[in-house]
């Protein structure tokens, strides 16, 4: 499937992309921790104050077959 920036901007809304390096300890699980703990703090809020997450664990090419 032929895609571009441009494109997968337009469908998913998606800006920015990580990749990890294959000789890092780092993992999408790693990644996610240590952004919603940034997001947390970006916040003003601590762990506790959340009640529940809300998760859509369908893979991203099944948003973008239907898109």
């Amino acid at each position: 499937m032929e895609t571009s920036d441009e494109w997968i901007q337009k469908r998913t809304g998606i800006q920015r992309r990580r990749w990890v390096a294959s000789d890092s300890d780092d993992s999408t699980s790693s990644m996610g921790t240590k952004a919603a703990r940034n997001a947390i703090a970006d916040a003003g809020l601590e762990p506790n104050d959340i009640d529940f997450i809300i998760l859509q664990p369908l893979p991203i090419i099944v948003s973008l077959d239907q898109a």
